[in-house]
């Protein structure tokens, strides 16, 4: 007969091993709404693109906007509270807008009548309530910042070349910028250091998780391209690939371990394949093997790193729609089904 002290006993054993198993649980174990959004794009109502924001799992699709224009390129604040957009339509020049992640209540920030259709992606960037964009108000291309409220407009660049496709470090203090070279200055337009003139650069151009080295593509005298990267004081400035296919839209790991990238042979213009690589160069693998990442959306790696996020044109309606695989490659998931393109999608920063 078990006595009352043996039994009070037992169950202070019980507790504690419960207490103990539940510490030593991970936090994705412990917290499965511990996951980051996805935004995207999706021509799916038939009238125009919208912005949709989705679970981690691809659950719980819901649209965002909805007006009559062309909504691209969205991406999270970095509180992951808000999402900045651009949206355009034939009667509507194109503008920058913010629209808060639990309201529908869309903000204008700005007009950018003269930004291509081919710049929408990487001509602006954001850190709190700033923004960073580039545009030809004055007949040239400059880089400006503007706040969220629409206020303190700011010309940070004021030369004869063409200065385009801003990002911001992760921690707001500097900029990168494509002009007749990479550049990078500080927030207050104060230069920091040029990389050297002898290649031609491509955006996007993106820091490394601790801000201290710049990833970004770039050709020499030959015809393709290749991922380069470089410190700040573009003293070390190394091609982390090197043959003959192009090799575009790189980005890091957030440990800065791992660099994923997309590859596709000369000739293709729109499709290739994933890769992801050491962020040395070394250990460069396949991921993919259809060659149909959409090439425009660039690829991203998921904040905790285990996931990797892109667009692919692999099944048979032969449009975009959103894919999440596991970092080696394993677990390729569709995420969208609508019969119109779903492109364009960012991960929610985890915070």
């Amino acid at each position: 007969m078990i006595t009352f002290k043996c039994r009070s006993s037992l169950l202070l054993i019980f507790l504690v091993s419960v207490l103990v198993h539940n510490s030593c649980q991970s936090p994705t174990e412990s917290n499965q709404d511990n996951k980051p959004k996805i935004v995207f794009v999706s021509a799916r109502t038939g009238i125009s693109f919208d912005v949709f924001v989705m679970n981690y799992d691809g659950s719980s699709q819901t649209r965002i906007t909805r007006n009559s224009r062309n909504d691209y390129y969205p991406q999270f604040s970095s509180d992951g509270s808000k999402i900045f957009f651009v949206s355009m339509s034939i009667d509507d020049p194109v503008g920058l807008y913010v629209i808060g992640l639990d309201d529908d209540n869309e903000h204008h920030i700005t007009r950018l009548e003269s930004v291509s259709s081919t710049s929408y992606d990487p001509f602006f960037s954001t850190y709190d309530t700033i923004i960073v964009f580039s545009h030809d108000r004055d007949g040239d291309w400059e880089i400006y910042l503007i706040n969220e409220d629409r206020t303190g407009l700011i010309n940070l660049t004021n030369n004869s070349v063409r200065d385009r496709y801003p990002q911001f470090s992760h921690d707001g203090t500097m900029i990168t910028y494509v002009s007749s070279t990479i550049c990078i200055m500080n927030s207050d337009g104060s230069k920091i250091s040029n990389l050297p003139d002898s290649l031609s650069y491509y955006m996007p151009i993106q820091f490394s998780p601790d801000d201290s080295k710049i990833l970004f593509e770039a050709r020499s005298t030959r015809v393709d391209s290749e991922i380069y990267i470089s410190n700040l004081d573009a003293s070390y400035v190394r091609n982390l690939t090197n043959n003959e296919n192009h090799d575009i839209s790189p980005s890091f790991s957030p440990d800065g371990s791992k660099v994923v990238f997309i590859r596709h042979e000369i000739g293709e213009i729109f499709t290739g394949d994933l890769y992801i690589m050491n962020s040395d160069g070394s250990e460069q693998t396949r991921l993919t093997n259809d060659g149909k990442t959409r090439i425009r959306d660039g690829v991203q790696i998921s904040p905790d790193g285990s996931k990797i996020l892109f667009t692919s044109e692999r099944d048979k309606d032969n449009v975009g729609q959103v894919y999440i695989m596991d970092i080696d490659g394993s677990n390729q998931t569709r995420l969208t089904f609508s019969v119109a393109q779903s492109i364009n999608p960012r991960f929610q920063p985890i915070l």
